[in-house]
C-alpha cells in the first residue's frame, strides 16, 4: 500500500512530513528525507496497531456469537469488560 507523503519546512528549519490518509501520521526531521522516513515508520506502527485492534475485535465478536449460540446472553457491559481485559493483558 502506498500513501502520499506531504512535506513542509517549518520556520525553525525542521521538516514536517504527514500522511493525510492516516490520522496521527505526522513526524519531524532535520531533513526532508529524515522526516519522510520518520513518518513512514510511524505509519507502519499505526497500521500494525489497527490490525491488532481489529483482530481483538474479531475475536470478541466470535466469542460473543459462541455465547449466544450456547444460550448465554451477552450484554454490552460484558463485551466492554472483555475488551478492557484483553487490552490490559
Amino acid at each position: 500500500m502506498q500513501f502520499k507523503i506531504e512535506t513542509e519546512r517549518e520556520t525553525d528549519g525542521r521538516w514536517i512530513a504527514e500522511i493525510p490518509e492516516i490520522p496521527g501520521a505526522l513526524a519531524y526531521g532535520n531533513t526532508e528525507s529524515e522526516a519522510k522516513t520518520n513518518v513512514s515508520a510511524l505509519a507502519s506502527r499505526i497500521i500494525a496497531g489497527e490490525k491488532e485492534l481489529h483482530s481483538y475485535q474479531d475475536e470478541l465478536v466470535r466469542k460473543g456469537l459462541e455465547d449466544v449460540r450456547r444460550g448465554r446472553l451477552v450484554s454490552h457491559e460484558d463485551v466492554i469488560r472483555r475488551i478492557r481485559k484483553k487490552a490490559a493483558s
